[in-house]
């Protein structure tokens, strides 16, 4: 199987203060992996330094087999890789459907630029009125995302990031707030919107993790401590050391 995401060596620092010390990673087409590890290890670090949002001090971030590192979060966008954030980032007076109106839009190129334009816009439509069912808001799609519920704006903005087709998605604790039954929700609208693509997530519920992950890495001081299967990653020696000591 293909790589579709690669990290060598990646490295960032700040100042004197080293994040990322030489981060290897690779996640396979159609995998999902997911990063845990203690407070302070890296993991937003690396999300953001892979999706453009800050440069790398060294290494190299491969897409597709292609590098992407210091490019900008917008051609990376472009070139197939999405992202949602740990803090949800919404439009406050934007409804739910234009949301996903204006993200479809925003990634033409992709799947539907082969459609006639008017012939584009009836699929977009559809498109958008499919998401809405999923996230149960078909009656509330132009409420403003400031008067959806919290677990209704994070499974909006994940949306969002699925929206386009990328063919790499990246989550950053997507269930972060969300009571027992949300998250479980939240998990299987994930894994079917995943169907086809690769994912790599940040995330801290286990339950979560042992839902989604083929395979599972855990950063711990800026490197990668472990990385195998959910059931050999919750019983290896070190990894267990490393949230003790955290």
């Amino acid at each position: 199987m293909t790589a579709a995401l690669e990290l060598r060596g990646l490295c960032k620092r700040f100042g004197p203060t080293s994040i990322l010390q030489g981060v290897d990673l690779t996640v396979l087409h159609g995998e999902c992996v997911a990063v845990i590890g203690p407070n302070g290890a890296g993991k937003s670090t690396l999300f953001d330094t892979v999706t453009g949002r800050t440069r790398p001090t060294g290494g190299e971030v491969l897409l597709h087999g292609r590098s992407i590192a210091g490019l900008s979060p917008q051609r990376i966008r472009r070139r197939g890789l999405s992202r949602s954030f740990q803090i949800t980032r919404l439009f406050d007076t934007l409804d739910a459907r234009d949301h996903l109106h204006c993200a479809l839009a925003g990634t033409a190129g992709g799947w539907l630029q082969w459609l006639r334009p008017f012939d584009r816009v009836a699929r977009r439509a559809a498109v958008v009125s499919s998401l809405l069912d999923d996230l149960g808001l078909g009656r509330r799609a132009r409420l403003p995302a400031a008067s959806l519920s919290y677990a209704e704006q994070r499974l909006l903005e994940i949306a969002v990031a699925f929206c386009g087709s990328p063919t790499v998605v990246l989550l950053d604790e997507p269930t972060a707030g969300m009571s027992q039954d949300e998250s479980r929700r939240c998990t299987a609208l994930i894994r079917r919107w995943a169907a086809g693509r690769t994912l790599l997530v940040v995330e801290h519920d286990m339950e979560v993790v042992f839902g989604l992950a083929d395979r599972v890495a855990v950063l711990a001081q800026g490197r990668v401590l472990a990385f195998d299967t959910p059931q050999a990653v919750r019983a290896d020696a070190a990894v267990q050391a490393a949230y003790a000591g955290a």
